[in-house]
């Protein structure tokens, strides 16, 4: 099963990692923990563990976090997700899941959270209270 292979690949290469079963997906910064819904859509999980395992390289990086204004900050949670995103499809290589349907499946849903996002921004609602769940 590829989930069961991504967990074993991911405790390998990121030791530092730990990789939770809860009810949401997200990622913990200060612990380095990866939570994650193991559910009937396995691709959707693989996934979601890869852009959160995107966000813990976005964390671990030297990125500039300051922000003066709430509109800065909602800008910044906006660009650190799309990183996340753009880090986590450039993790598909890395752990042999770089396959056509794969790709696309990614595609379809990195797009809808990302406009997700935006929508949040110009309706001037908290990206972080944002809670999305993708079931196809």
């Amino acid at each position: 099963m590829l989930l069961d292979k991504l967990i074993v690949d991911i405790k390998q290469l990121y030791p530092a990692v730990t990789l939770q079963k809860s009810n949401v997906y997200g990622y913990d910064s200060d612990n380095k923990i990866i939570f994650y819904k193991r559910g009937s859509n396995e691709l959707l999980t693989v996934i979601s563990i890869l852009h959160e395992l995107g966000h813990h390289v976005v964390h671990t990086s030297n990125h500039n976090y300051e922000v003066s204004t709430p509109t800065e900050m909602q800008c910044k949670i906006i660009e650190i997700e799309v990183m996340a995103w753009v880090y986590g499809r450039s993790m598909l290589n890395q752990f042999q899941l770089n396959t056509p349907e794969i790709d696309r499946y990614y595609t379809t849903v990195q797009a809808k959270f990302i406009n997700s996002y935006i929508k949040a921004l110009q309706n001037k609602k908290c990206v972080k209270s944002i809670y999305l769940s993708y079931d196809n």
